[in-house]
């Protein structure tokens, strides 16, 4: 009698993938290990066939998803569907094909294998070049030639998230599995996961790939500093508004809107884009000064050109004050203070959560950093430290504008020296 099977909507989906690489990321419970025996069984239904079963090691293949394989109490394949040479570490399906499992540590006789699809459990933990060995070995003529990897989010650094997510190929797919997709899992379980530290909770049971050591801006917290000012009617009128730049080309442009009345700070709205050229920067920027006509534009210090370009626009224009750690330092200091974030500035968000230090150093990773750096070059602007007992200060845009008219009118006067700060 033929077992029917029912998968949740994320394993159906992994399972029935025409794509060439598939990637099942999924946080804790969520059932993709299942899924990857599941997609494994399909490919090595079919006669002939030879399919592999990895994870870094054998050891921890054993212990994990042999064992939803195989063995426990309820495993995926049910005993007398199958034969195993354990010598050989294969199991042949009746009626069907092989299927080989095998750790990283055994490499050598992987590459004399030719594979009609392959299945890796925990990829997050095997290396790029490893990955990139294991497509060599799709080259059997029976079956799909497919890769099937299944894995706990990690850091956006890693290189799955890069070819994945940020340079997904045609050929490649990520399918998203979240703890509570799985219906079967005791209550008290579920419940116990929301004792996790925010970081863990958003990695580990909302699946999303996210830093959790050496997070940079480890007091942001979505839930505290991210509005949509709409819905909850926190647009106020703004005594004045700075646009913060941060230039690139291969890398992301990054464009910040902040409004500031008194010591409340908003992040309004977000640019975010690869390969801008100048003349749509300066359309970006000039949008912008339309809507906010009191703007004033504090730009990355490198980019003199964009400095020129905005100020012969006649847009009130700074260089950023370019000092790191001291800007973080405000950053941190804004969070603490109230500072809110529109729900919109998606890049900003995102970054914020994944900006880390090299490790046992105090220096930042230079990867997440392009809206960051945008916002730090607003905030070492408008606002200062004490330092030497000068009390903190916010100068707005007239208070500059007024100040250079004093300064310009008293160049030939006396009191000039006491006017310059």
């Amino acid at each position: 009698m033929q077992e029917i099977v029912k998968l949740f909507p994320s394993q159906l989906k992994f399972v029935t993938s025409s794509k060439k690489c598939i990637l099942m990321s999924g946080s804790y419970g969520c059932g993709k290990s299942k899924a990857l025996c599941y997609a494994l069984i399909k490919q090595a239904s079919i006669p002939g066939n030879d399919v592999l079963l990895l994870r870094k090691t054998l050891t921890s293949l054993r212990r994990s998803t042999l064992i939803s394989l195989i063995g426990g109490r309820d495993p995926v394949l049910p005993k007398g569907s199958y034969r195993i040479n354990k010598q050989e570490q294969c199991i042949s399906l009746n009626g069907g094909g092989n299927i080989y499992y095998m750790g990283l540590d055994e490499a050598t006789k992987i590459r004399s294998m030719n594979l009609g699809a392959i299945a890796i459990d925990e990829a997050i933990e095997i290396s790029e070049v490893e990955y990139n060995e294991l497509l060599g070995r799709l080259r059997l003529t029976v079956g799909s030639r497919q890769m099937f990897l299944a894995t706990n989010p990690g850091s956006p650094q890693h290189w799955i998230y890069q070819y994945f997510f940020v340079n997904r190929l045609d050929n490649m797919e990520v399918i998203m599995a979240k703890t509570h997709e799985n219906t079967l899992l005791p209550e008290d379980y579920v419940e116990s996961l929301k004792a996790l530290p925010p970081s863990l909770y958003r990695r580990y049971v909302l699946g999303e790939w996210c830093a959790i050591e050496g997070l940079i801006y480890d007091n942001f917290e979505r839930t505290v500093n991210v509005r949509n000012f709409e819905e909850e009617h926190l647009n106020i009128p703004y005594e004045e508004h700075y646009l913060g730049i941060d230039f690139g080309y291969k890398s992301p442009t990054a464009m910040v809107l902040v409004g500031r009345t008194g010591e409340k700070i908003r992040v309004l709205k977000e640019i975010f884009q690869k390969k801008l050229l100048m003349s749509q920067i300066k359309k970006h920027v000039t949008d912008f000064y339309d809507s906010y006509p009191n703007m004033t534009c504090v730009v990355d210090p490198s980019a003199a050109t964009l400095i020129a370009e905005l100020e012969n626009l006649g847009i009130y224009t700074l260089k950023a004050d370019n000092d790191v750690i001291l800007g973080i330092n405000r950053v941190r200091t804004a969070f603490n203070d109230g500072l809110l974030i529109s729900d919109g500035c998606v890049n900003l968000i995102r970054e914020l959560e994944n900006y880390v230090y090299e490790q046992g150093s105090e220096k930042p990773v230079k990867i997440n950093d392009h809206a960051l750096d945008a916002l730090r070059y607003v905030l070492n602007t408008i606002t200062s430290t004490d330092v030497g007992g000068i009390k903190n200060f916010i100068m707005g845009f007239d208070d500059w504008r007024r100040l250079e008219f004093e300064r310009k009118g008293a160049e030939n006067d006396e009191t000039a020296e006491n006017l310059a700060i």
